[in-house]
């Protein structure tokens, strides 16, 4: 129900926010500028292949979870408001209709953020990504 939902939700919070707080540490343990190597090569000394291979299995992994969830609820909302009372919505509706166009939209949209050398070049889209959840969160409650 929504107290264990709720429950979950902020025991999520939190360990995320242990999480970057504890890769903040690293990061300035490991010396600037940040990456996800050197913090490897501080705290794994001759594993950093095996570090990468970590961040990057896990980055695909958040990436696929964002990607079916946006992709369902672009597809969800739109089916709501484009469609008409005979069940015809057009071809352009059709085309907005399809998970592979949102899919493609959002990882299109993503895709320069990947690019970033160092972790400190994600504060503005992390600072984005906040307000998109304040947004939500703004959303589900109302």
């Amino acid at each position: 129900g929504w107290g264990t939902g709720l429950l979950l939700l902020v025991a999520a919070a939190a360990m995320s926010a242990n999480g970057l707080r504890l890769l903040a540490r690293a990061s300035d343990a490991a010396g600037l500028p940040g990456s996800f190597r050197s913090v490897g090569r501080r705290a794994v000394p001759g594993a950093e292949g095996l570090v990468d291979l970590a961040v990057a299995v896990k980055c695909f992994g958040v990436a696929t979870g964002y990607l079916i969830t946006i992709s369902d609820s672009v597809v969800g909302a739109l089916d709501y408001l484009l469609r008409t009372e005979d069940g015809d919505s057009g071809i352009l509706a059709n085309a907005l209709l399809t998970r592979r166009v949102w899919v493609l939209g959002a990882a299109v949209a993503v895709l320069p953020l990947s690019f970033h050398r160092t972790l400190d070049a994600l504060k503005r889209a992390s600072a984005l990504a906040l307000v998109f959840v304040a947004a939500l969160v703004a959303v589900v409650l109302s």
